[in-house]
């Protein structure tokens, strides 16, 4: 067992895996409490502003986090120097990001019925300074496989936050405190970054450097294009829905896609803590790297599968005893989860893409699946409500994971591609029957770990998966093999 947490991928994405989800089962419990604090209309209206901030926050970032850990993690000796002049550089984006906001805000949500909307946004618009320069720190720490700091303060964060909430909700259950406190948890989170950073990363001094700056705003727009996309792709249909409806209706379907996106941090953990082993194994030519990438998928297969078929068995249970009053959200719940079941692998395979810099071909199918998305959400959304948001992502997310599919067959068939995945769905369909006879026996969560026992079992003892998988993660082969013909997998990133 201890060389098992030996192992650089295992032990990040454990690490990641315990701050992250630790954080998201935080805010799950804090959206439970609020729900039944707060009225249906008030609890939606601070959904929005929430959901608008991380939307605004693609323009503060900017997409510099990818390209720092990158360029930190190839000579640490610049780290430092990086650092510090990304966070120079991030006022500056906070502010256009704070203007296009305010405009946004201005000419599509100018209802009187939608000024708490707007008051609302602007109280938790400061998240994103203080979110942007987390990032750069957060970038530091990953470079430095220090990925325990990154989960530690990502659940720190949403301790205070989620603390200090409740003691507002119980003194005075006043929604605009609770906006403003998102703005003031995160401002606390990148203190405590900032100082980690300087103790273990000293001497505080830098050199102001225009280059790296200049460097920063020219190569950042690719990863600020993806993650653009990204965000769009994810939050577009809760900013139609609070044009389009009541509130209340933004608040039931933020608790449908909370619900599906809790488990999706452990397949993001594990993601984030490949990519730094497979952009290795690339550059080194190793021959074990679409092995790896194959075997990456089956994991990510296995991490899926039970989620997808528990949730869909016993997803009615889960809300009535979460989220009393909320069942409204079972049925967008149900439909987004074999949408967002495929974004356990969608986000792999475009890291697989960075690693071969294949960014621009990552960029065309995001923004082929972001119009998707909003001509779907824009033509279902006025007929269909939060149901016709819930299949505008499935929509939009089964082109995007056709289209990874389509992009890696050149190095990864598509019977190689599917039978990595398809073999733990098939596990976890047979023994279906298992949740669905429990749960009229037991609780959801007693049901819900018996089913994935089990499933874990069966996936050890077919040799589905197996323990020895976890050494193939470790990096590089000490002396690599040359690297095959094709010049596009030997082509190391510049």
């Amino acid at each position: 067992m201890t060389a098992l947490f030996k192992n650089r991928v295992v032990r990040n994405t454990v690490s990641l895996f315990a701050g992250q989800s630790g954080a998201q089962v935080l805010a799950l419990v804090f959206i439970a409490y609020l729900s039944s604090k707060l009225s249906k209309d008030d609890y939606g209206s601070l959904c929005f502003a929430l959901n608008f901030a991380v939307v605004l926050n693609v323009l503060s970032e900017y997409g510099m986090w990818t390209l720092l850990v990158r360029n930190m993690a190839r000579d640490l000796s610049t780290a430092r120097s990086y650092f510090w002049n990304s966070v120079v550089l991030k006022p500056v984006m906070a502010f256009i990001a704070a203007a296009v906001g305010a405009v946004v805000l201005l000419l599509f949500y100018d209802q009187p019925g939608q000024r708490e909307l707007r008051v609302l946004s602007c109280l938790a618009g400061g998240w994103l300074l203080f979110n942007a320069w987390y990032f750069s720190a957060a970038a530091v720490f990953r470079a430095f496989q220090e990925h325990h700091l990154d989960g530690t303060l990502s659940f720190a964060g949403k301790l205070l936050y989620v603390g200090a909430g409740i003691v507002v909700v119980l003194v005075k259950p006043d929604v605009r405190w609770i906006a403003l406190l998102f703005t003031l948890a995160m401002a606390v989170q990148c203190g405590m970054a900032f100082v980690l950073v300087v103790k273990r990363h000293a001497p505080f001094s830098f050199t102001f450097s225009t280059y790296q700056q200049k460097y920063l705003v020219r190569n950042a727009w690719l990863f600020f294009t993806i993650n653009a996309f990204t965000t769009l792709h994810l939050k577009f249909g809760h900013l139609v829905i609070g044009a389009k409806f009541p509130a209340s209706e933004v608040g039931f379907y933020n608790i449908a896609s909370m619900l599906v996106l809790v488990p999706i941090v452990l397949a993001n953990a594990f993601v984030q803590s490949m990519y730094p082993v497979l952009s290795e194994c690339h550059d080194k030519g190793d021959s074990e790297f679409w092995p790896k990438v194959r075997l990456g998928m089956r994991w990510l297969g296995a991490l899926a599968s039970p989620v997808i078929i528990f949730m869909t068995i016993d997803g009615r249970r889960i809300i009535d005893t979460v989220f009393p009053g909320y069942g409204a959200a079972l049925v967008p719940m149900q439909i987004l989860l074999w949408g967002l079941g495929l974004d356990f692998f969608n986000p792999f395979s475009g890291h697989v893409l960075y690693v071969m810099d294949q960014q621009r071909k990552v960029i065309v199918l995001t923004g082929i699946c972001v119009a998707a998305n909003i001509v779907a959400n824009l033509a279902l959304v006025p007929l269909y409500g939060i149901v016709g948001a819930s299949c505008a992502m499935v929509i939009s997310l089964s082109i995007m994971f056709w289209g990874y599919a389509f992009l890696l067959r050149r190095w990864l068939p598509l019977r190689r591609f599917f039978s990595a995945i398809l073999m733990p769905l098939l596990i976890a369909v047979l023994l279906a029957p298992l949740p669905y006879f429990l749960s009229g026996h037991v609780n959801f969560v007693v049901n819900g770990l018996l089913y994935c026992a089990v499933y874990t079992a069966v996936l050890f003892a077919t040799r589905t998966l197996r323990w020895a998988d976890t050494r193939v993660f470790g990096g590089a082969r000490a002396v690599p093999v040359p690297a095959p013909a094709d010049e596009t997998i030997a082509q190391t990133t510049e």
